[in-house]
């Protein structure tokens, strides 16, 4: 298989699983909301504010995230510039799968409750048959 097929694959399997990963997410919300529990949101709210706080605190605020080789002191030698790039590029490499997986699909959650709850009335208002 050619590479750019695997990454296109690769691409397309990391969608499917944010996907899935939001769907049960959801379906889990809107379950405990309509039916028994409705701490749900805070537990969601406290899971995005904490990984979300550990990404920016894990790669120290993104300070080095916008730096070029050229930023960086001269009187560096190469090896410390690309020991300071290197570190940099493993620790996004540690938090990305964070964002990916946890941070987007609660994200999309808030975003699809947002959107029920302010748009779903006026919709109903506007075509009766969706209530």
């Amino acid at each position: 298989m050619k590479p750019k097929t695997k990454r296109i694959l690769l691409s397309l399997c990391k969608a499917v699983a944010i996907l899935c990963i939001t769907f049960a997410l959801l379906l889990l919300y809107e379950l405990s909301v309509r039916y028994v529990w409705t701490a749900v949101f805070w537990i969601y709210f406290a899971l995005l504010a904490a990984a979300a706080l550990f990404v920016v605190i894990y790669n120290r605020g993104f300070s080095r995230k916008f730096l070029r080789r050229e930023d960086l002191p001269s009187t560096w030698t190469e090896a410390q510039r690309d020991q300071f790039l290197n570190e940099a590029a493993a620790w996004w490499r540690v938090t990305k799968p964070i964002v990916q997986y946890v941070i987007l699909p609660l994200c999309l959650c808030f975003a699809f409750d947002i959107l029920c709850l302010f748009l779903w009335g006026p919709l109903v208002d506007l075509f009766p048959t969706l209530a």
